[in-house]
């Protein structure tokens, strides 16, 4: 199935072989976890590469900085996120609590695919939020050199 674009080309969709195609093309490690999602780890943290939408045309990559930190940590983990997100069109951070009380450093990325997309688009997507998480992931090890240590 190829989706038409409103000019009249075709591009293929969107899929999980497609993202770990891509991941392969990029020599970025990856597997296949419990639910079926592609994920991968990286040194400063894990990330999932998501194909959602009602036709599986929404990409999604999202990711998480190693570093548990503690509710105390809470305002500037945020503080971090809106200094990003003023200065940087994607990944989109973001700060959230698990049921454990840890505080999280989180990233996402998504982009609708609905007309199809070339190799060369979704590798330009996948590097990108990529590259710039890591960045962010970057600036949390220097900004939280304690909690960094602990899981490095």
């Amino acid at each position: 199935m190829t989706a038409t674009h409103h000019s009249g080309s075709t591009l293929p969709p969107l899929s999980r072989d497609r993202i770990e195609q891509s991941l392969d093309r990029l020599e970025f490690s990856h597997f296949i976890d419990d639910d079926g999602d592609v994920a991968g780890e990286w040194d400063l943290g894990f990330f999932y590469f998501l194909v959602r939408g009602e036709f599986s045309e929404i990409f999604i990559m999202q990711g998480v900085w190693r570093g548990a930190l503690a509710e105390s940590d809470y305002l500037m983990t945020q503080e971090i996120c809106n200094a990003w997100n003023e200065q940087k069109l994607w990944p989109t951070a973001y700060v959230n609590r698990d049921d454990n009380g840890n505080v999280w450093l989180r990233v996402e990325h998504a982009v609708d695919y609905e007309h199809g997309l070339t190799d060369a688009q979704l590798d330009q997507h996948i590097i990108g939020a990529l590259m710039g998480s890591l960045q962010l992931f970057e600036q949390a090890a220097d900004a939280f050199p304690e909690v960094w240590e602990r899981v490095r």
